[in-house]
């Protein structure tokens, strides 16, 4: 039997006296991609927060390849295997394509501060290394050929897909992409979801928020559906459109950003 490589039990989170996850579970098997779906202030962010350890929760637990993971730090939790993107893209504007990705490398580096400022043996081979890889992620999400311009002058697209060639660039197993087709047309939304099955043919799971309907039922094997904090169904694409407790959650919107 196929052992969940996440699995969230009785997850709870509350700001001050404002509960936004309430006894939450849920597993993830490998390989998979799983969505979390939901109405804005349904918790899906702060949930990704928890499992990437920027808040604690206030009960229950997350557990990545069955070892308890909450209340780590963010750093160790990458270490583990487990990488990000965020809903409002993170990147360092200043800085060119190539270096981005490289910085996202870090965590994988053996060699010290000290060592690499006094050039000793193994630095140089350590930053071949480094370049490599970060431009095996561009070539990956098809960026390779910005590889020397500035972020700042790219456009959100290749910035949504750069974000995920740095995410990728800690060797992660899992994925969790925080509305990566945001503010996307049709035609990135589509190349999107190319990378995103990509992903997953590398062996790498994936775990998604997203509010593009089209996008989720199209490349989710599973999804959760969540509503102030709570899930309220869980199942395969074709179980959560006929399922009437998400339709009646999201009455009177439209489906395509339920």
């Amino acid at each position: 039997m196929t052992t969940p490589i996440l699995e969230i039990s009785q997850l709870g989170k509350a700001f001050g006296g404002l509960a936004a996850i309430t006894n939450l579970s849920f597993t993830v098997m490998p390989g998979q991609i799983k969505a979390i779906i939901g109405p804005n202030g349904a918790g899906k962010t702060t949930l990704f927060n928890i499992i990437t350890g920027i808040f604690p929760p206030t009960g229950g637990t997350v557990c990545f390849k069955g070892k308890v993971i909450n209340g780590q730090k963010p750093h160790f939790i990458a270490k583990e295997g487990i990488s990000r993107t965020f809903q409002i893209v993170e990147l360092f504007g200043n800085m060119t394509v190539l270096e981005n990705v490289m910085v996202g490398r870090h965590i994988r580096t053996r060699i010290g501060l000290l060592r690499s400022g006094l050039r000793l043996p193994g630095v140089k081979k350590e930053e071949k290394s480094i370049l490599e890889t970060a431009e095996e992620r561009l070539n990956f999400v098809g960026l390779i050929h910005k590889e020397n311009e500035l972020v700042s002058g790219i456009p959100l697209g290749e910035r949504k897909l750069l974000e995920i060639a740095r995410a990728l660039g800690t060797d992660p197993e899992l994925i969790l992409l925080d509305e990566p087709a945001g503010g996307l047309n049709e035609t990135e939304m589509l190349r999107m979801a190319e990378i995103i099955r990509k992903i997953r043919d590398q062996r790498i799971t994936v775990l998604l928020v997203e509010h593009h309907m089209s996008l989720v039922m199209s490349i989710s094997d599973d999804i959760v559906v969540l509503n102030y904090g709570e899930k309220i169904a869980e199942g395969t694409p074709n179980d959560i459109k006929s399922n009437k407790k998400v339709i009646d959650a999201y009455l009177g919107e439209d489906i395509e950003y339920a």
